[in-house]
């Protein structure tokens, strides 16, 4: 699949085509940039969590949500 997305970003990197455009229209690119403080998180996962579970690709809980929330931050 990855494949498939590079071809269809006109490259054969689509992760490092999708961070290039990110860069070129200066996209924030973690939730600090978006001004989210730590002590924010737990409010954050509990927003996120309305949404749960995400069954695609695979299902995300709440404790997954949190671990990328907290990845995200970084």
């Amino acid at each position: 699949m990855g494949g498939v997305i590079a071809r269809a970003l006109g490259s054969h990197d689509a992760v490092g085509r999708l961070r290039q455009q990110y860069r070129d229209v200066s996209a924030l690119q973690d939730l600090r940039s978006l001004r989210l403080r730590p002590d924010q998180f737990d409010e954050a996962i509990e927003v996120v969590s309305k949404a749960l579970p995400i069954p695609n690709p695979h299902r995300v809980g709440k404790r997954a949500a949190a671990q990328i929330l907290r990845a995200a931050y970084s």
